[in-house]
């Protein structure tokens, strides 16, 4: 019940930051959405894709700091 009320505040605030080709846990955004931005740039005559895993990242975040931004 609190992660929700937490995420329903920080959801539309880190939206307004995020980056338009980021597609990962996204409000509304999936994996076919994802799909057609590669074809969009494709056709724009775009051919190299960089993606990026960052596992366990969040278990190397400094949590006082995220906390305090937060």
């Amino acid at each position: 019940m609190t992660q929700q009320a937490v995420a329903q505040v920080l959801t539309p605030i880190s939206e307004r930051v995020f980056s338009d080709n980021s597609f990962s846990f996204r409000t509304h955004r999936g994996t076919q959405d994802a799909i057609a931005k590669v074809v969009s740039l494709y056709n724009q005559a775009f051919r190299r894709i960089i993606d990026l895993d960052l596992k366990a990242y969040f278990d190397n975040v400094n949590h006082d700091l995220m906390i305090k931004y937060l």
